[in-house]
């Protein structure tokens, strides 16, 4: 079941709704340089709210009859979460993101079983010579579990990580010398040569995707839809662990 929305999504069910806006109306009010009659705008958050609940997301943004863009974009960033990241600017997502990683408490922290277990048992299940589980903020990678030749922490610039977490999906690379976006990173040319990669981006607090679980070895591997079905219920197992207890509390 999708965690998000996107303004398509909402669109539809505002339309549907009797919403009188057209798309591309409705995409320069959440853009802040067209202002809908207060009808128009309670149609949009009832619209909104619908597609919430049609995903099994428990939020809801309130009722209200302010028009202005800040209304909705403050929603956006304060309840909604992820869900409501069609609506904030590039930058305001990655600010949001790094908050997210920041309120998982990992960041520079000591390697603690409950992580490397999972770790070893993906190194071991797929029998490669690395895994690893990292949180990524805004210029690093760090791995608060690693297991194999990998270095702890590394500039996310040239993170074979960071890949699965800017693509926002599972990502895959059999032989890293055929691929453009790594065949010239330092861990492809140098030590320690890595040839295969699989990372599955991990969700932390509100949704927002704050680290991978990834595979790497030092040769070209296959990797079947079965594996990723498996690195996939390995890494909401992470999940389950970055987003319980231990997440920091509200300020």
């Amino acid at each position: 079941m999708s965690t998000q929305l996107c303004l398509e999504d909402v669109w539809i069910a505002y339309y549907a709704m009797g919403g009188a806006a057209s798309r591309f109306e409705l995409e320069a009010c959440l853009a802040g340089v067209l202002t809908l009659n207060g009808g128009e705008w309670e149609v949009l958050v009832e619209a909104t709210n619908t597609r919430l609940a049609q995903n099994h997301i428990g939020m809801r943004i309130a009722d209200c009859t302010d028009s202005s863009f800040g209304r909705l974009l403050w929603h956006a960033e304060h309840e909604m979460g992820a869900v409501g990241a069609f609506l904030l600017t590039p930058q305001e997502q990655e600010r949001e993101r790094v908050e997210a990683v920041i309120r998982t408490g990992l960041l520079d922290t000591a390697p603690e079983d409950r992580f490397d277990r999972i770790s070893r048992q993906v190194s071991d299940h797929f029998r490669v010579g690395a895994a690893m589980i990292t949180v990524i903020d805004d210029r690093r990678c760090f791995g608060k579990s690693v297991i194999g030749p990998l270095r702890r922490e590394v500039s996310r610039a040239v993170s074979l990580s960071d890949l699965a977490l800017r693509r926002a999906r599972p990502t895959v690379i059999r032989d890293t010398t055929t691929d453009y976006q790594c065949r010239d990173t330092p861990f492809v040319l140098g030590d320690p040569h890595l040839r295969f990669f699989a990372g599955h981006p991990l969700r932390g607090p509100r949704g927002w995707m704050i680290g991978t679980l990834c595979i790497a070895d030092q040769t070209p591997r296959i990797f079947t839809a079965d594996d990723g079905r498996i690195l996939r219920a390995f890494a909401q197992r992470v999940e389950d662990e970055i987003n319980g207890p231990r997440i920091l509390p509200e300020l």
